[in-house]
């Protein structure tokens, strides 16, 4: 009886010491770091979307779980290669997003809005026909580029090279 109730208390306290570290971290974002964790989270809405088109191109082909491809129904096959591809790329955009988003809130999530709106054109393009989802494949990359861009220099500027080479080329 003692362990339990030690346990408890050890799940509270620490469950207190989440809310301290979340409240203290809010407290050290930058300003506008909000919008840079909405586009995050529009992130998994675009994830959502996907997952509604890869179950209903399941139930329009008749292709059963657990497989992921159709020998018979190629229409199916490119709906879930657009899901896989957004789910291949998704990492890159949240890790970027949160990490350039830190010194480069407003670039971070313009970028970020871009990036979504080109998954949605790619996946919608490459549903209808593989051949027409560059346009939406151009646009998600580019962003892409921007938010590594963002976290390359958050990363440079933390690291202290910006200041070395400004010190360095001040003379």
């Amino acid at each position: 009886m003692f362990a339990i109730s030690e346990q408890a208390y050890s799940v509270s306290s620490m469950s207190c010491r989440l809310l301290e570290i979340m409240s203290s971290l809010a407290q050290v974002l930058p300003e506008r770091y909000g919008y840079v964790v909405l586009a995050v989270a529009g992130g998994s809405l675009v994830n959502i979307y996907h997952i509604v088109q890869v179950a209903k191109a399941r139930k329009q082909y008749s292709v059963k779980a657990p497989l992921t491809y159709s020998e018979d129904e190629p229409a199916f096959n490119r709906i879930m290669r657009a899901h896989l591809n957004y789910l291949e790329n998704y990492p890159f955009f949240a890790c970027t997003m949160l990490l350039g988003g830190l010194q480069y809130p407003r670039a971070s999530t313009s970028a970020g809005v871009m990036w979504l709106v080109g998954r949605i054109w790619y996946a919608k393009a490459y549903a209808e026909d593989s051949s027409k989802r560059g346009s939406g494949f151009m646009i998600s990359s580019l962003a892409q580029l921007l938010m590594l861009g963002n976290t390359i220099g958050f990363g440079l500027r933390h690291a202290g090279v910006i200041a070395a080479c400004r010190a360095r080329f001040s003379r």
